[in-house]
């Protein structure tokens, strides 16, 4: 189980360093101050998640490791990557709705609890800018 846990917490580690890089990223390259804006909010909210997965990591006695799959094609068309933002944040509230069943204690549930409401929202925020830029769903 405890194995379990901390390959949860890698991947979700893993997961929050690419958001911060690409959430940065993005939000040079697109020319809607709104969504700029929420880009460069959610790279830092993004880093904090980060941290408390460290902090987690670090507390069970493993060791923060992190590599990044190579990135292709980096200049999409905005709707296509708010629609990656979108699927990333899924796939994130999905891995800490898992991590509550497998946490160890309180005070892992309550991070994972934590890290599902802050995905939820960057996923609600991200759908409505969405359809506030492309009305016609795409």
């Amino acid at each position: 189980m405890a194995s379990d846990i901390m390959a949860l917490l890698q991947q979700g580690l893993q997961t929050e360093y690419q958001a911060i890089f690409l959430y940065r990223l993005h939000a040079r390259e697109v020319a809607d101050p709104e969504l700029r804006a929420k880009f460069l909010e959610f790279g830092r909210m993004e880093q904090e998640h980060a941290a408390a997965l460290g902090e987690l990591i670090l507390r069970l006695g493993g060791g923060i490791s992190y590599s990044f799959s190579p990135l292709k094609a980096l200049a999409k068309p905005l709707q296509q990557v708010i629609d990656e933002h979108l699927a990333a944040e899924q796939a994130a509230i999905q891995l800490y709705r898992h991590g509550i069943e497998l946490a160890l204690d309180e005070e892992m549930v309550d991070t994972f609890a934590g890290l599902v409401r802050d995905e939820q929202k960057h996923l609600r925020t991200l759908g409505r800018i969405r359809r506030r830029l492309f009305p016609e769903g795409g």
